[in-house]
């Protein structure tokens, strides 16, 4: 008798031999890595634009913080925290 196997039981062979613990990483690494570029890219792009509106809104904080005397010692650690990234950037 002369049974030949499909040919996609090959394939499967072959793609079960595949050191996937290696390949898989690797990939998904890859992916991460570009979507993480074009993001700062896009992100770059909307820094200036969304640079007046969070001083505006840290604004807002430190007015509600210190004139209206609203939030917690946390609350103003996290604010001057922001603020100063805001000036960093």
């Amino acid at each position: 008798m002369n049974a030949r196997a499909p040919a996609w039981h090959g394939l499967g062979a072959a793609l079960s031999a595949l050191p996937w613990c290696c390949i898989l990483p690797a990939v998904l690494s890859l992916a991460s890595l570009g979507g993480a570029l074009t993001a700062g890219v896009w992100l770059r792009q909307l820094a200036w634009p969304l640079l007046p509106l969070s001083a505006l809104l840290l604004g807002r904080v430190f007015w509600l913080l210190y004139r209206q005397g609203q939030g917690v010692p946390w609350s103003r650690r996290i604010t001057w925290a922001a603020a100063l990234a805001v000036a960093a950037l």
